[in-house]
């Protein structure tokens, strides 16, 4: 705020130009670029949420936000940025269990977290015998969905070989 006085001649006094108040640079925001300049009130600063991130978590939610450089030559603390993006539950598929992955066992997935899972004792996701096809796991994607994951099918013994002189039965 500032005042001008009237002369008694008429004039107005010399009045100091008045000069916009500077809030600078906006600071980092988590998960959100934004621009590298300055601004001054009422300018507001528009950061952009990175790939796989939403101001609410929700996928389709907005991807931008505006903070406004107030009087006080501040920008608000909040919003402190983006959510990773939800991707919800995890469920096992048929015939499989969840794991740990890195130590942990999650319920619900945001944004480029994993689960694991293990087939069930006489399945696998080749339906052949042997522990290197019965684990693997599921990531949460940007889009909010799950990276596709194989099937637990019963493993199928191979034929018993007939020896000479012998039956196999059924």
């Amino acid at each position: 705020e500032f005042s001008i006085k009237c002369q008694k001649d008429g004039t107005w006094e010399d009045a100091t130009s008045a000069v916009p108040i500077s809030c600078g640079k906006p600071k980092e925001r988590d998960h959100a670029a934004f621009p590298d300049m300055e601004f001054v009130c009422p300018q507001a600063a528009t950061y952009l949420c990175e790939t796989g991130f939403s101001t609410d978590g929700k996928s389709f939610g907005p991807k931008e936000f505006d903070v406004q450089c107030g009087e006080d030559g501040k920008f608000p603390a909040e919003p402190a940025g983006c959510k990773p993006v939800e991707c919800g539950s995890v469920s096992a598929p048929k015939f499989s269990v969840q794991v740990e992955y890195e130590g942990e066992k999650l319920t619900s997935l945001v944004y480029q977290e994993i689960a694991a899972f293990e087939c069930k004792p006489g399945y696998s996701t080749n339906a052949k015998f042997g522990g290197e096809n019965t684990a693997f796991k599921t990531t949460c994607q940007a889009d909010g969905s799950y990276t596709a994951t194989p099937s637990c099918l019963p493993i199928v013994c191979a034929a018993v070989p007939v020896q000479p002189s012998t039956t196999a039965d059924s």
